[in-house]
């Protein structure tokens, strides 16, 4: 865990790692299966997920918008959220991390998940809830609460970021709903905004 400032924000860097014996590729997700979860200073713990990989897989099916009922959708999103939720929960030290001094208004979390089994790259960890403990979770969505805000991100260990040239100019993709329904004019001067400190 390590913090840096950009302008008038702090970013807090949590770190949590998901590691499993054997090579990244060929294996399927299971509840059989262990992994050693890691997270900032805390010892490390055994992290299992609930599901078979074809009972996942269906699940994802299920959540498009193409199939299923919108209420099941949102029923099966929340149990998601939940299950995401209490994996992350189970990592030693991580709820914990997660949470900023209530003073410390301008604080971003930057939660960094750093892979090194593919399989667990199908897992939405960006739906989670708020992680409090293994046996439970929060209410909120970890990815869209705001105090603190979080920022989930995805690291693949076997991917070195040393060959990596990033652009120079770097590209933002806004998306908008219905322009009949949605106030698009007025998020766009938002996002617009927001970005004019770092141009």
């Amino acid at each position: 865990m390590k913090s840096s400032t950009l302008g008038d924000i702090q970013i807090k860097l949590v770190h949590v790692e998901f590691l499993r014996a054997g090579p990244p590729y060929n294996q399927l997700l299971s509840p059989l299966t262990q992994y050693l979860a890691i997270s900032g200073d805390s010892g490390a713990g055994v992290v299992s997920v609930p599901y078979e990989h074809s009972a996942f897989e269906r699940r994802l099916r299920e959540l498009r918008y193409e199939t299923g009922a919108p209420t099941d959708r949102q029923a099966m999103l929340h149990a998601t959220g939940v299950e995401m939720s209490r994996i992350l929960g189970s990592v030693p030290g991580l709820p914990g991390a997660l949470a900023v001094d209530p003073n410390h208004t301008g604080t971003l979390i930057h939660l960094r998940i750093t892979l090194s089994a593919s399989e667990l790259a199908l897992l939405p960890f960006e739906v989670a809830k708020v992680p409090v403990s293994q046996a439970t979770s929060g209410e909120s969505w970890l990815s869209i609460q705001t105090r603190p805000p979080v920022c989930v991100t995805r690291n693949i260990r076997t991917v070195s970021p040393e060959g990596v040239v990033w652009p120079d100019r770097p590209r933002i993709l806004f998306i908008a709903g219905d322009p009949d329904s949605v106030p698009y004019q007025e998020h766009r001067q938002v996002m617009l905004e927001a970005i004019q400190p770092f141009q």
